[in-house]
């Protein structure tokens, strides 16, 4: 059974301090079921796709930009204010 599997493995790296990541999390029951076993990470095609390292890097960085905007922006709001 999937699901005493996954209890399983997830208490086992509780027990022994561990992170545990859940590999092929595609649906939200799968995301709600790994927070309610307390699993510490997912991932699957439910978060993204498998994605070149290039594309990835570049995603990185656009996000890096569009968060050092958006902190400035927030400054700059609560300076005016």
């Amino acid at each position: 059974d999937k699901l005493a599997v996954l209890r399983a493995m997830a208490g086992l790296g509780r027990d022994l301090g561990m992170r545990t990541t859940v590999e092929g999390v595609e649906t939200n029951d799968q995301w709600l079921i790994a927070a309610r076993e307390h699993c510490s990470e997912v991932q699957g095609f439910l978060f993204a796709r498998p994605t070149p390292v290039a594309e990835l890097a570049n995603a990185i960085d656009q996000a890096d930009r569009l968060a050092g905007e958006l902190t400035e922006s927030y400054r700059n709001t609560r300076q005016s204010a």
